[in-house]
């Protein structure tokens, strides 16, 4: 309500944070018979630097969606390594990016421009209930630890939610690096 917002910076491990979200959720994607997958690249360091209450609440906002909009299938969290580019990102060792893969209904591309706006909701998003702000304020933290939250999304096939944070390894934190770190 007040527009602000503290953003911690704080040694992480990005499997506890992983487990909490699946736990979170594990129960709703089961009892709507959905298959809860986790893929996770062999290159990311176990422990970072980040704020894990924002990155979870994201998490949470993603894969509580998908289980909601999803009627049958798989919702899939894949976390992955993106190196750095070499034309920008040397303050940082990359990219964590975090796929939340729904098998769900899909969203129209009439809806896509939209989706981020806050109150914005489909004919879809009325009827499964919700206040049309959990992308809205997810797209905010991402944008406030330094990165994105993207959507592609095709109606009939599924969705994917893709955030993209920068990486910090916990090992190559200086006390100097002034920027947020996940």
């Amino acid at each position: 309500d007040a527009g602000q917002l503290r953003i911690e910076s704080i040694e992480m491990s990005l499997e506890e944070t992983l487990a909490h979200a699946l736990e979170t959720v594990a129960e709703r994607a089961a009892a709507r018979g959905l298959q809860l997958r986790l893929e996770k690249s062999p290159d990311l360091p176990p422990a970072c630097i980040g704020d894990p209450l924002r990155i979870n609440q994201v998490l949470l906002n993603l894969l509580g969606n998908a289980a909601k909009f999803t009627e049958h299938g798989t919702i899939t969290l894949r976390v992955r390594h993106e190196p750095a580019s070499p034309a920008g990102d040397q303050a940082h060792d990359g990219w964590a990016c975090f796929d939340v893969i729904d098998t769900g209904m899909g969203i129209g591309p009439e809806l896509l421009p939209q989706l981020f706006a806050e109150f914005a909701q489909g004919d879809n998003g009325r009827k499964y209930g919700g206040t049309g702000l959990g992308l809205t304020l997810s797209r905010r933290l991402c944008h406030l630890l330094g990165g994105e939250l993207r959507v592609q999304s095709q109606l009939g096939v599924g969705s994917t939610f893709t955030v993209r944070l920068p990486l910090v390894p916990h090992a190559e934190l200086t006390a100097a690096a002034p920027l947020l770190h996940v």
